[in-house]
């Protein structure tokens, strides 16, 4: 460990360690931790007996980093006894995990590799936190550009439905219903149910092809088949779709396909 974890630790510490708790907004000159530290930093005082102990981020916004001046809690004016960095495994430099008091003494190699300890989980907090807000982005613009398709479709009167796989949902645009003859609430988006309109000798050759496609053998789904319509009768439907959405193992989520009637209809039988 480098000499940036000399420390110096008060043995006062102990007694105003109850007094100060810097786990809550308090007169600072610099800026506290956040409150997902909290737990981290409380446990670091009471092990190494300090008031203060924070974990300090680098600010890339504005390219800054946190400095080395002292802090000032209840009057008491407190510099930094040990620093040790917030290292990523790819060596990405995020901050640094501080101890303050007003006296000073040097931590034992122990007590040296405890702070790299207590350094190494906050870079877990944080590369936690990341991930989790990474995911929350891409849920957000999945929303955003499932809503635009929603709202395209709605506008264009498009025959077009919207499977989600996992769920055995699947949403028809009023389009789509108007197509074979229904209104808006005529339909259910049971999965089930949408293969009940399907001609019974098209059937097996529908699913076979859907599932090969779920299964990436095909770049795409294209099917000619009948459906029956409100009035019983089969009208003949150019369906051409893909999966859209995957999830980490390849596995289909959703799939949008765009039905088109073809100029011949048989009665029902």
């Amino acid at each position: 460990m480098s000499s940036d974890l000399d420390m110096r630790a008060s043995t006062e510490a102990e007694t105003r360690h109850d007094r100060i708790d810097t786990s809550r907004s308090q007169n600072l000159t610099v800026a506290l931790q956040q409150e997902r530290f909290d737990a981290l930093t409380r446990l670091a005082r009471h092990l190494f007996k300090v008031p203060v102990a924070m974990v300090m981020l680098h600010d890339t916004q504005h390219g800054t980093h946190p400095g080395d001046a002292p802090i000032h809690i209840d009057g008491l004016r407190m510099c930094i006894h040990a620093a040790c960095p917030l290292t990523t495994a790819s060596g990405s430099q995020l901050g640094a995990f501080r101890l303050y008091d007003v006296v000073s003494r040097q931590l034992d190699q122990a007590e040296r590799a405890l702070l790299q300890d207590f350094a190494d989980m906050a870079v877990a907090i944080i590369e936690r936190d990341q991930a989790q807000a990474r995911l929350d982005d891409d849920a957000n613009r999945q929303q955003e550009s499932e809503k635009r398709l929603e709202l395209a479709i709605a506008g264009s009167g498009t025959g077009v439905w919207d499977r989600d796989i996992q769920a055995g949902k699947i949403h028809y645009s009023a389009g789509w219903k108007a197509i074979i003859g229904y209104e808006e609430s005529e339909i259910t988006n049971r999965i089930e149910d949408s293969y009940t309109r399907v001609h019974p000798d098209d059937l097996a050759y529908v699913q076979a092809t859907i599932q090969a496609h779920f299964n990436q053998e095909t770049e795409s789904y294209a099917v000619d088949h009948r459906i029956r319509c409100k009035d019983g009768r089969y009208k003949w439907i150019s369906s051409r779709g893909k999966v859209v959405s995957r999830g980490s193992n390849g596995e289909p989520l959703r799939m949008i396909s765009r039905p088109c009637p073809k100029n011949c209809s048989k009665p029902s039988t």
